[in-house]
């Protein structure tokens, strides 16, 4: 699957119901990571591919300076961000909607 693909499969996820503080909750909602993790295990995806998908999107939220990058621990930032900056679901899913943009340059 290409990362765009990913990413657009989270998409799906957070449009059907976005929540803050947890990766889900009892009503089906997800977070950002949540709903990378969901996609992850429900298409049986590569490791290394959720962790490409979760670094883009960090750098994504970096480069729109919504957070600052961590090389490290890049679901920390796509957590701050979901859970703290984010205003809504609709602004979470326009981060989302500009990595597949960000992995087109990175060769993807």
């Amino acid at each position: 699957m290409k990362t765009s693909e990913f990413v657009e499969l989270a998409e799906a996820e957070i449009t059907k119901g976005w929540c803050r503080h947890a990766t889900g909750d009892e009503y089906g909602n997800v977070c950002m990571v949540g709903a990378y993790l969901r996609v992850w295990a429900h298409h049986r995806c590569p490791g290394r591919q959720l962790y490409q998908v979760l670094t883009l999107t960090a750098a994504m939220i970096a480069k729109l300076g919504l957070g600052q990058l961590s090389d490290l621990l890049p679901e920390r930032v796509i957590e701050t961000f979901n859970d703290h900056r984010a205003k809504d679901k609709d602004e979470v899913l326009a981060v989302m909607g500009k990595t597949p943009l960000h992995c087109e340059e990175a060769g993807d």
